[in-house]
């Protein structure tokens, strides 16, 4: 009974080579030695490094920033106070075509071009060279097309 039942399982790991053989530990056994613990040439070999400055992991360019201050450098302390303003686009310079086709429209006003960069929808008046944004995109737009009345875009 018991005995049979165990020469069967030995017979199947040897069917199915060493490298997928079932291996039972109990307690604080130690695993068998690896390829890598048996490497001669410690191509394989595990290091032990240690700790290490956590904050330089997580902020790499903070400790670069810290130090590049010149010696005799004093801050306002005006200085540390937020912007109250925020960014706002003047003029895109470009044209998303590398991976686009047919993404320049004219739209119901031939005096509008309508196209795309990065994530934003553009309407350039050519006369005035002025542009108006779309900037709702949370990445970059992919593909556009207009309506037949040249009056609505999908981006």
């Amino acid at each position: 009974g018991e005995e049979e039942k165990k020469a069967n399982n030995d017979d199947d790991d040897e069917e199915l080579g060493d490298e997928f053989k079932t291996m039972k530990f109990e307690g604080d056994q130690k695993l068998p030695p690896t390829k890598a613990d048996n490497d001669e040439d410690g191509l394989f070999g595990m290091e032990d490094v240690g700790g290490g400055d956590e904050r330089l992991a997580v902020l790499p360019y903070k400790g670069e920033v810290d130090n590049s201050w010149p010696s005799d450098f004093v801050k306002n302390p005006a200085d540390s106070d937020i912007p109250d303003g925020n960014l706002r686009i003047e003029y895109v310079h470009g044209y998303r075509s590398f991976d686009m086709r047919d993404s320049v429209k004219y739209a119901d006003d031939p005096n509008e071009i309508i196209y795309t960069t990065a994530a934003l929808g553009i309407v350039l008046k050519k006369k005035e060279n002025e542009q108006r944004f779309f900037n709702q995109h949370r990445d970059d737009v992919v593909s556009m097309d207009i309506h037949p009345e040249r009056n609505i875009v999908a981006t």
